[in-house]
């Protein structure tokens, strides 16, 4: 029985997803006020010294394991800090503000072989910064500006017959982590010469905003001779960190082997 366990504490089960609102649904609750209530004693946790060492752990393993080449489960191979880095102060840089330099090294980060301590540090130590905003978001606009360039001189160079009818006009992206990538993602123009489809509104920035998802083939020659599908709350780009489609060369919603790495499911909707 969980009925004297806390809605907030079966958010954090390692289980899927449909298993958690199968344990909520039996006690009365439901998924979507939980993650609330989740997310808030979160952002609360991140605020003080336990919870920012407990938390940053958990959020820079979660980017660990989507920044890595291949990941299985509990299991990643030959992750890559800097992309970690990035998505960690990406999805997460406006929830650990306020820490002196002294406070974030006397942190209690528990040590794994998924991180090594000092990069957290690091990482806190650069989003506390007082310069770091300002700069962040120069650099944040920047790489937008950088990024529509590519997309339109990759767009430039496709073939001119074109035909984006004969793709699925939706996808249905399934994510069983906590990333949030779940939704309907509509054909939106192409990235490298191939359709790409957008979720306009899979999550918010600290500011309110909505946070645009998008699935498209990357450039980037890691999963396979031809690209690497990629699905990234972030434009396209041939540096991405996050869910990929491995050794398949075809559509993303095709079934193959061993296909979607980091707990999604893509499927073409009718």
């Amino acid at each position: 029985s969980y009925s004297g366990v806390k809605d907030y504490q079966i958010i954090a089960f390692n289980i899927p997803i449909e298993f958690k609102k199968i344990i909520l649904e039996s006690k009365g609750s439901n998924y979507t006020d939980g993650l609330k209530e989740s997310e808030l004693r979160e952002a609360e946790a991140t605020k003080t010294m336990r919870g920012a060492a407990r938390l940053s752990a958990k959020y820079y393993i979660a980017c660990a394991k989507d920044a890595s080449l291949i990941n299985w489960g509990p299991i990643m191979f030959r992750p890559n800090e800097g992309r970690a880095r990035a998505c960690f102060i990406e999805r997460h840089g406006d929830k650990f503000g306020g820490f002196s330099v002294g406070a974030i090294r006397s942190m209690d980060i528990s040590s794994s072989w998924f991180y090594r301590v000092e990069e957290i540090k690091d990482i806190l130590i650069y989003i506390n910064r007082p310069d770091n905003e300002r700069a962040h978001n120069e650099k944040k606009k920047a790489l937008t500006a950088s990024k529509a360039a590519n997309e339109s001189e990759m767009t430039q160079k496709c073939p001119k017959e074109f035909d984006l009818s004969t793709y699925p006009a939706e996808l249905e992206v399934t994510d069983f982590s906590d990333r949030n990538y779940t939704g309907v993602y509509q054909l939106a123009g192409t990235y490298n010469c191939s359709p790409k489809w957008t979720n306009f509104s899979c999550g918010k920035h600290g500011d309110g905003t909505d946070i645009q998802c998008n699935l498209f083939l990357s450039p980037d020659k890691v999963a396979s001779k031809s690209g690497t599908w990629v699905v990234q709350p972030l434009p396209p780009s041939e540096e991405w960190e996050a869910g990929a489609f491995y050794q398949c060369t075809g559509m993303p919603w095709e079934s193959c082997f061993p296909g979607w790495i980091g707990d999604i499911s893509v499927t073409a909707k009718e």
